[in-house]
């Protein structure tokens, strides 16, 4: 049996289990769902202080257009996967398919996959690049680099699909490479008209 606590009436709730000392928060969203999220807390008073923080976060992004919730890279990222494979099982998918499963599997998710989605910044990404030059041992040629830039746009492309990330909150992704002819990655406002059509993941292209 849970021990709950109303923070704030029918918007944000404390519960805990009894096997868990920490308490977790249901917080009600603007299209009227729930979102559960640990507060890390084991005392109830700092409990629903960091439960109302989490609420009032969720408020400002409803106010300036921004997802409210959102959903770890990893979780993304496999979804990717698993439809990527599904294609190519089938026969419908591109040769190129593989190696946006080989960067995901590989680069990707052991890198971003504990943050969000949402929360990938330029900081981040030049993070990204140093840890796998190291993990290369070397620095990667362009046309790596552009096949990386296209699996991460692929999981981008999916979590906007669901509403867990906006177009102006992705970073534009460079291609430095050591070929120097190497024109700069797509940006997302690069992409064509089909790309910001749901289920057209069948037309992405390198």
């Amino acid at each position: 049996m849970a021990e709950t606590i109303h923070v704030m009436p029918r918007a944000v709730v404390l519960y805990r289990r009894s096997h868990s000392g920490r308490w977790q928060a249901r917080l009600k969203l603007a299209d009227k769902t729930w979102r559960r999220v640990s507060t890390k807390e084991y005392d109830p008073l700092l409990a629903g202080k960091a439960a109302m923080k989490l609420y009032y976060d969720a408020e400002f992004k409803r106010e300036h257009k921004l997802p409210q919730n959102t959903r770890r890279f990893s979780a993304v990222a496999d979804a990717v996967v698993t439809d990527l494979k599904a294609q190519l099982e089938a026969g419908t998918g591109k040769v190129v398919y593989h190696s946006y499963v080989g960067a995901i599997t590989n680069y990707l998710k052991p890198f971003f996959g504990k943050h969000n989605v949402d929360s990938i910044t330029p900081v981040l990404l030049n993070k990204f690049g140093q840890w796998r030059e190291q993990r290369m041992g070397k620095k990667p040629v362009a046309s790596t680099i552009t096949n990386h830039n296209s699996a991460l746009n692929a999981v981008f492309k999916h979590a906007m699909e669901r509403g867990w990330v906006s177009l102006h909150q992705l970073p534009k992704l460079v291609n430095e490479g050591r070929k120097s002819s190497a024109r700069p990655a797509f940006t997302l406002n690069e992409w064509p008209d089909w790309f910001f059509v749901p289920g057209s993941l069948t037309q992405f292209t390198a």
